[in-house]
């Protein structure tokens, strides 16, 4: 027996192909496809209706909502099963204890609360709340670059960028996939070119990703993105 049958429902795969009349099952929370499914536990008649894998929403700030409603019944109602976090340079991993900012008040602003000095620390209280979606954050380069300089608007040097790329070796070690930058938020926006360029070198020595908020969206849009 099945958990789930859903049947009468035209079903798109998400490879691109043609929809098709099928029926699916669900045993053990995976998806089957059923030549003779039986009984189910439950039946859905789709009859009309569409049936998909859940949609992946690829660029969400969710690390700031889970914490008020970690059931994510907004984005499930929405058909969204995975969310990608981090984004635009926000992550609340690695804040160091240490990080030199010049006011408790200043830490308190530009450190989304809670944080985490590591990304273990962080995927570790993220797979203790039992989240409703899938979560995939992003290190966020103003994390990174806060817990070596602060909000100092100025070039790293040599030896911080190298503890930068320290931080982010040990966040992609521990499983992060990948950084983001905010080239319009303080301090990210103080990273040059070299900076970044060292830092996504690590990323991509773990085969991460990079994904970025541009420097410029409207009359300078064209020399952000070059």
């Amino acid at each position: 027996m099945i958990d789930i049958l859903i049947k009468n429902g035209t079903v798109y795969d998400g490879t691109g192909s043609e929809g098709s009349r099928r029926d699916i099952g669900i045993k053990d929370g995976l998806i089957v496809f059923p030549e003779n499914a039986g009984e189910a536990a439950r039946t859905i008649d789709a009859e009309g209706l569409a049936v998909t894998p859940g949609f992946i929403d690829v660029h969400t700030h969710a690390d700031e909502q889970i914490y008020g409603e970690p059931s994510r019944q907004s984005k499930l109602l929405q058909g969204n099963t995975t969310e990608i976090a981090g984004m635009c340079s926000f992550s609340r991993a690695p804040y160091l204890d240490d990080a030199p900012f010049d006011s408790e008040e200043t830490r308190l602003r530009i450190a989304l609360s809670p944080t985490y000095p590591s990304w273990s620390d962080y995927s570790g209280d993220m797979r203790r709340r039992k989240l409703g979606t899938n979560l995939m954050p992003f290190v966020g380069h103003r994390a990174i670059r806060a817990s070596v300089l602060g909000m100092q608007s100025r070039p790293a040097t040599a030896g911080e960028i190298d503890r930068m790329k320290g931080l982010l070796a040990e966040c992609m070690e521990e499983g992060a996939p990948g950084m983001s930058t905010g080239l319009v938020y303080a301090p990210s926006c103080y990273g040059t070119e070299e900076e970044l360029v060292e830092l996504l070198k690590v990323a991509g020595r773990y085969g991460g990703r990079y994904t970025t908020h541009i420097r410029g969206e409207a009359d300078t849009v064209i020399d952000a993105l070059k």
